[in-house]
């Protein structure tokens, strides 16, 4: 122990005994380790007595392996020697203090005194051994003192003995060693927005080393010390961890039972994908689709075994059309988020990349992709960024793994984080004479690896430019709240809400619903084989497959259902078949001709359909009723023998606003 306590090592020992003894809580902890020695043993100190506490703050670097040693003795005496020693070796012992501060208040007032953060893990050092104990022997007269250090070991201080005032030798027999390693830690990225976050180097050891990765959130309890430097009148800071436990990730907000009624009754209404794209970003208008697709994505399917549940989007667009304006809300709803920008990262970069701390150490750093484990990254101006980047961002959403292989380092980073990307196509206009994968200029692993790609392109008609500019000098003049309150939208905390709930569901598949994706696929399919499809278009293989399968279950996630549906199913390809035609790709011989009749057995459905399709197809809002009839007892025979159903709807939407008629 330091000179500050009135304490031998052996007398806090004791005290330490007594203290864990006397408390019937701690009893039955050591009693569960007697027969578990690999459980957890957790300790505050600064609850215990101040006996305990002046222990503990006399030398709080010692005081864990001193808890320890006391756990050792005390299930020595209840069962038998091996599994004390168990227990000493296996044991972690969690430290933890009352005093908690954030990591960029961890300066030189809390020298010496110490404290608990919330931390991420984004560097590490290789690993190296620290000597716990050893023996240092004089050979000549036999004299013994222990040793925690072999750089600096005692002189005998035997004067009879001709070595007197020389260096003893260590007895290499009795050397004990630990795992000690050097990680950069930083503020969690919950916490820290800005483009410079607080970082500082830690020094972890024994189990801590082997359960702390980059990338992992940690509540480190330590200690802030400076350290001299060699030939400088300056410290240089350090932080010692005495424990370090993993830090669980929030829970995520729930709504009430009164929210949840509330969302239930919105999913049931037919404008209900209208009330989600029209609430996000509602800075941004008519971008629908775009909007749509970023919604699903971060609702997710659901992740089976080793089967990924994440849905990556994509966003192609000629510059001015909203695409960062929708990207950058998602930093409102989602907590675990981060944005980054093409051609304009520093530092660690998006992936991970070698970086180098001012005293020339160089080290992995995670970028903000392993860092949003389990979360989402934004990613604008994806084709600006670096070609190594672009290499790791594909592996990362192929496997949830990134693996860097430099510098004598060898090291995984956990990357399961959802990417929604956005881009300008080559020479910032969309060429419809290239294609798809020409107009993106990204390489084509990247490019599949993206389950929805949606191609902006702008609106062309007046009257919509018309309303755009409308919009934007409404939203400037009155502001976006009074905007959302007098259209009944949802805030981004309803948002927050509606996909935490959404996503706390885990729908399964029927089969009906998969007989419908099967019947899609293996029309693409044969349009692709024909070379009936337009060039550099997206191929469709098992990858799209099981695109649509977790597209489906977001869908049906997002109605709060708990069975993926053939109307499920229905949206999802239509969604899918949307972002094809964004880029000219073909899908006339797709479902909407094939299945899509069988499976809508509801006339409101069909109806809805058939006027979105009418709607695409004649690029107005102005449509035909007779042509609208006759296309219904077309398509859907069996549905409409006659027209008193489909008077209902017309006339309810055109009460609605929702169309024109012309007939």
């Amino acid at each position: 122990m330091s000179e500050e306590t009135t304490y031998t090592e052996s007398a806090a020992v004791d005290k330490i005994k007594e203290y864990l003894l006397s408390r019937k809580d701690q009893i039955k902890i050591l009693e569960h380790l007697g027969s578990n020695p690999r459980g957890k043993f957790p300790f505050n100190p600064q609850e215990a007595t101040e006996e305990i506490k002046s222990i503990f703050l006399a030398n709080p670097e010692d005081f864990r392996f001193l808890v320890r040693r006391v756990i050792g003795e005390i299930i020595a005496e209840w069962y038998d020697d091996d599994r004390a020693v168990a227990v000493v070796n296996n044991v972690p012992i969690i430290i933890t203090s009352e005093t908690k501060i954030k990591l960029n208040e961890w300066n030189s007032k809390y020298e010496g005194i110490p404290v608990s953060v919330e931390c991420q893990v984004v560097g590490v050092y290789k690993e190296e051994t620290y000597t716990k104990s050893a023996t240092a022997k004089c050979y000549e007269c036999g004299r013994e003192e222990a040793v925690r250090s072999l750089s600096h070991l005692p002189l005998c201080g035997n004067k009879d003995c001709t070595y007197f005032k020389k260096e003893m030798s260590v007895v290499e027999k009795s050397i004990i060693t630990g795992d000690i390693r050097t990680v950069l830690i930083e503020e969690p990225i919950e916490e820290s927005k800005s483009s410079s976050p607080s970082i500082k180097e830690c020094v972890i050891k024994d189990e801590a080393v082997a359960e702390t990765f980059m990338g992992n959130k940690k509540i480190i309890t330590g200690i802030f010390r400076s350290h001299a430097q060699k030939g400088k009148s300056t410290n240089k800071p350090m932080i010692h961890a005495i424990s370090v436990e993993d830090l669980q990730d929030s829970k995520a907000v729930e709504p009430t039972k009164e929210e949840i009624k509330k969302f239930r009754e919105m999913s049931l209404k037919e404008n209900y994908f209208d009330i989600l794209t029209r609430s996000w970003a509602p800075e941004i208008k008519f971008e629908d689709l775009a909007k749509l697709c970023v919604i699903i994505a971060l609702v997710g399917g659901v992740k089976i075994d080793d089967l990924k549940g994440i849905i990556h989007t994509f966003l192609v667009g000629d510059p001015g059309v909203g695409k960062t304006k929708i990207l950058e809300f998602l930093l409102k709803v989602i907590s675990k988020s981060a944005i980054a920008v093409g051609g304009t990262m520093s530092g660690s970069g998006v992936t991970v990349t070698m970086d180098t701390l001012p005293n020339r150490t160089r080290f992995p750093r995670a970028g903000i992709v392993p860092l949003c484990h389990g979360g989402v990254v934004a990613l604008d101006e994806l084709n600006q960024l670096p070609e190594e980047d672009i290499g790791k961002l594909y592996e990362a959403m192929a496997s949830g793994l990134i693996h860097y292989n430099k510098g004598g380092f060898d090291e995984v980073f956990k990357a399961e984080t959802t990417i929604i990307a956005g881009a300008n196509p080559k020479g910032y206009e969309y060429n419809g004479a290239v294609g798809m994968l020409s107009n993106i200029g990204l390489p084509v692993p990247l490019i599949t690896r993206f389950d929805l790609i949606v191609n902006m392109l702008g609106s062309k008609r007046i009257t919509e430019r018309t309303e755009i500019r409308k919009h934007i000098l409404y939203v400037r003049r009155n502001g976006l709240v009074k905007y959302i309150k007098e259209n009944n939208l949802l805030t981004d905390k309803d948002f927050t809400l509606i996909i935490n709930y959404a996503k706390s569901f885990n729908p399964e598949f029927s089969d009906e619903a998969e007989n419908i994706i099967n019947d899609f696929q293996t029309v693409m399919e044969e349009l692709q084989a024909s070379n009936d499809q337009v060039a550099g278009a997206k191929k469709a293989d098992n990858r799209t497959l099981e695109s649509l399968y977790r597209i489906s279950t977001a869908v049906a996630k997002l109605h709060f259902s708990e069975t993926v549906s053939k109307e499920h199913t229905i949206i999802a390809v239509e969604i899918y078949k949307k972002t094809l035609r964004t880029f000219g790709v073909k899908t006339e011989k797709g479902i909407t001709q094939l299945n899509m009749h069988d499976a809508i057995q509801d006339w409101k459905a069909a109806a809805e359909f058939t006027w979105h399709k009418l709607e695409e197809e004649t690029s107005s809002k102005l449509l035909d009723g007779i042509a609208f009839y006759q296309r219904l007892k077309k398509d859907y025979p069996k549905i409409f023998k006659n027209t008193e159903d489909v008077d209902k709807w017309w006339n309810m939407k055109v009460a609605e606003k929702k169309l024109i008629s012309q007939g």
